[in-house]
């Protein structure tokens, strides 16, 4: 059972490497430049191009739209975003402080056996 599961874990490593490597070379041969290539990752996460997984006509899909995909992305960047991510203060280790007893208080049972 255990190496059904190790091969499958295997053959589906294999398969996103191999998504990996196709969307690599995608973007690699349709532009040469990080803005370019960003705004092709949008078009392909947002829905606008599809891909076949067959690099030629993808290559030329993308190439065709190309402007399109630069200007919807550059709109999409110029959106203002509706619900910014909060940002959260770096965590910190609560520093354990030393109680003060009330005035009249009696000392716990727990505290007379710790010691």
């Amino acid at each position: 059972m255990v190496a059904n599961v190790q091969n499958r874990n295997k053959s589906s490593d294999g398969y996103m490497g191999m998504m990996k490597n196709y969307l690599l070379k995608l973007l690699e041969q349709c532009s040469e430049e990080k803005f370019g290539q960003d705004a092709i990752e949008w078009a392909l996460v947002s829905g606008s191009v599809r891909l076949t997984y067959d690099l030629e006509p993808d290559v030329r899909e993308v190439m065709s739209r190309y402007d399109e995909i630069i200007q919807g992305y550059r709109r999409s960047l110029a959106q203002p975003t509706e619900a910014a991510p909060m940002t959260h203060a770096p965590m910190e280790r609560a520093v354990p402080q030393r109680r003060v007893k009330a005035a009249g208080s009696k000392s716990s049972a727990k505290k007379k056996h710790a010691a």
